[in-house]
């Protein structure tokens, strides 16, 4: 995958705080240390007084990612009530930065606490979302079928980029309380100071979450009806429709539009109306 620059961003005033819960970490195979250590990105923070939390960007390399590495797998595997699959998010974590390396930004939602630093192993971790800068083909193109698809589905031209977001994910005692704004919040700033711009912001959810379908239709993303897909991509559009399908839950696909932000422009701006 292409390569991206990583933005830097301007840390706010912290009004709120609440209590540190530390994370025990986990064992993790040899394989995945030695891929950690390959990796360096910069360091960035985007503070939101209205969810109680500030959102940084997991960096560093070696043990030391690896060791925020794993707490962020545990958060997903917690949020999807699922916490036998850490394991397996942690693998897919290390495969995104090993072959996506600066182009893969992954962001965590921690406590505003003035005792313990956002990017401290031991911050409490309650929510989680990563963003990765992808050419819409070509060879860096990505080769997962269903992210494959989303340029043909939103109609980009072959010099396009855009920015894929997945692994969005709110522990469930904090839903409902700005998080979620709070980490698209964050994915704009990113995604607005890449080079090459993206096009847009695409992410897929499921059908039946209608919590996730409602942040995100507040926060200005739009859907792409199944019809819409059929049209734009002719014959593509049934294997499309596959690509749609995960088990047995259907995905939908969601779209925004990246405003640029000059690499000196230090503000954060304003969130969205979502809540989550």
């Amino acid at each position: 995958m292409r390569h991206s620059s990583t933005p830097h961003m301007r840390a706010s005033t912290a009004r709120a705080r609440a209590p540190p819960r530390r994370h025990a970490p986990s064992s993790s195979s040899p394989r995945i240390a030695r891929r950690s250590r390959a990796v360096c990105v910069a360091r960035a923070t985007v503070e939101d007084d209205k969810a109680s939390c500030v959102v940084t960007q997991v960096t560093g390399d070696g043990d030391a990612l690896l060791t925020q590495l794993r707490v962020v797998a545990s958060t997903t595997a917690r949020a999807f009530d699922a916490p036998s699959t850490t394991n397996t998010v942690l693998d897919g974590l290390v495969a995104k930065i090993r072959w996506s390396g600066a182009a893969f930004v992954l962001l965590r939602a921690t406590a505003l606490d003035a005792d313990v630093a956002p990017s401290d192993a031991n911050a409490d971790v309650f929510g989680c979302v990563d963003v990765t800068s992808l050419p819409a083909f070509g060879a860096k193109a990505s080769k997962e079928k269903i992210v494959a698809n989303v340029p043909l589905a939103l109609g980009l031209t072959e010099q396009s980029y855009f920015a894929y977001l997945s692994g969005m994910a709110v522990e469930p005692e904090r839903r409902g309380r700005g998080v979620g704004r709070a980490l698209l919040r964050a994915c704009d700033e990113y995604c607005g100071k890449m080079r090459p711009k993206p096009a847009v912001i695409a992410l897929h959810v499921d059908e039946d979450n209608v919590r996730a379908l409602r942040l995100y239709e507040r926060y200005g993303y739009v859907r792409v009806n199944a019809r819409e897909v059929e049209d734009t991509v002719g014959k593509v559009g049934q294997m499309f429709a596959r690509a749609f399908t995960a088990g047995t839950k259907k995905k939908i696909l969601m779209y925004k539009r990246v405003e640029m932000i000059d690499d000196d422009d230090d503000d954060d701006g304003d969130g969205g109306d979502g809540d989550a």
